[in-house]
């Protein structure tokens, strides 16, 4: 035999999937000789290459590949004769073939920023090992970037951004046996991480309804979930835009907060600030605020939010908002026939102002006293108007205090509610002083109404009427 036989062999790569046998050098053999190569386990198919012949003093390399790939899931060993002809000596050659490793791993659905990743990475073979590592964006911060000999991805996503983000982890399988570490293609897995989202949220009451609304707005995308308190109202929707929380009835000042939200299952960065809905408190009956404009039939711009009918005593303060205007073009005139109502109505350092449009009169009916009380007080009818009187006209003011305009002035007899004098029933006009002169444009002095306990005019000082004097008895 050959005992002194030494074989060295070079292999493509490591004895993995894919493999040959480079270069079979033969030392120390005997001269003259030549070798066969034959694989004997596992038997070659039909049509497998002939063996391969060296011959000793060439000094030969040849390449000897395995029949296929080892596309298996376990090593395969694969044993070669090397026979000599010199002295019939044979000398099997074991090679061990490992598997090539395959990883899998699912993508998980679009991600949260802030959440802790657990990807599971499995293989085809017993025994493999994994190691991954990420992509680079300027927009994700992860707290694990890399990981050797890892059975998962993990590590918690940060999305700085406020849009939505993509990472590709690489995962590269090894398998390693018979000191040979063998590595299988590597695979990408992509994470989508969704912002955090933000959201705005707002309230407000409205008065006319004495209904709450209650608005969310964001720009991000997804089905909005959340609770508020106090009440647990539920929210609902979808984002982006605004979600209306539907109106609902409220009488006092509440504080709205959030218990919990989140828009696309993701939970915000920081809740959205409560919001106050600020209920004005009711006030005295009569009394004007102007809280809204200067419409005097907009319920609103009244203390107790009722517009003032006949029972009611007006006040309009100096330090009301707004001034008072009488105008039978406003929305809400209809509700009351297009007239402005009170018993007794006294101004005060503010103005009253009539303004006729729209083919109606502004008119004013007051079944008490009409009061100018002080300093800048005053009744401006210079585009007209009409004021049906059944109290006495009384103007602490003087003629700074009433602007006559075109308006008119009916007195309309009198009521239970005005001065009594003597017995009876007697409505007067006076100024400021005995020295003032009370201008009017029409003046009309009605003692026919049905309503009204009829008596007389007494004019405490004097007046002039620019337009028509009407008496009508």
């Amino acid at each position: 035999g050959l005992s002194n036989l030494r074989v060295r062999f070079t292999y493509t790569g490591s004895t993995c999937s894919s493999w040959g046998l480079e270069m079979a050098q033969v030392t120390k053999g005997v001269a003259p000789a030549t070798y066969t190569w034959n694989l004997i386990d596992p038997i070659p198919a039909v049509g497998t290459p002939p063996a391969h012949y060296l011959n000793v003093f060439q000094n030969p390399t040849v390449v000897v590949s395995p029949p296929a790939p080892n596309t298996t899931n376990a090593p395969i060993t694969y044993t070669y004769s090397l026979q000599s002809s010199a002295g019939g000596c044979v000398s099997d050659i074991p090679v061990t073939v490992n598997p090539t490793p395959v990883a899998l791993a699912t993508a998980p659905p679009p991600t949260c920023s802030g959440t802790t990743l657990n990807i599971p990475i499995s293989g085809n073979v017993v025994g493999t090992t994994f190691s991954w590592t990420r992509s680079t964006n300027a927009n994700v911060t992860t707290s694990v970037s890399s990981c050797s000999n890892c059975n998962a991805i993990t590590g918690t996503v940060t999305n700085t951004s406020t849009t939505t983000q993509t990472i590709t982890y690489t995962v590269t399988p090894y398998y390693s046996n018979g000191g040979v570490s063998c590595p299988g293609t590597p695979i990408n897995i992509d994470v989508t991480i969704l912002p955090r989202p933000t959201a705005t949220f707002t309230g407000s009451w409205d008065c006319q309804s004495g209904m709450a609304t209650l608005t969310l707005n964001s720009a991000n995308s997804g089905a909005v979930a959340g609770v508020l308190f106090p009440g647990s109202i539920a929210v609902s929707g979808s984002a982006p835009g605004t979600i209306t929380i539907p109106p609902f009835a409220l009488s006092s000042t509440t504080t709205y907060s959030f218990s919990s939200l989140t828009i696309g299952g993701c939970p915000l960065s920081a809740m959205p600030a409560p919001v106050t809905v600020t209920v004005p408190p009711l006030g005295p009956a009569g009394l004007w605020t102007g809280e809204v404009d200067t419409d005097w039939f907009n319920k609103c711009n009244w203390a107790n939010r009722q517009v003032p009918d006949n029972s009611v005593d007006v006040t309009i303060p100096g330090n009301s908002i707004n001034f008072c205007e009488i105008n039978p073009t406003s929305p809400f005139a209809v509700l009351y026939g297009y007239t402005a109502r009170s018993r007794h109505i006294q101004i005060s350092n503010r103005q009253l102002r009539f303004t006729p449009a729209g083919g109606r009169e502004a008119l004013l009916n007051a079944w008490g006293n009409l009061t100018i009380q002080n300093d800048t007080a005053l009744v401006n009818m210079t585009a007209g108007g009409k004021i049906e009187l059944a109290g006495d006209w009384i103007n602490n003011r003087g003629t700074v205090g009433f602007s006559e305009g075109i308006g008119t002035l009916e007195m309309i007899g009198g009521t239970a509610y005005n001065s009594i004098h003597n017995a009876g029933y007697i409505q007067d006009i006076s100024t400021a002083d005995a020295t003032s002169t009370e201008a009017f444009y029409n003046l009309t002095i009605n003692n026919t109404n049905n309503y009204a306990l009829r008596d007389e005019v007494t004019l405490q000082d004097n007046a002039t009427v620019a337009g028509t004097f009407t008496l009508i008895i």
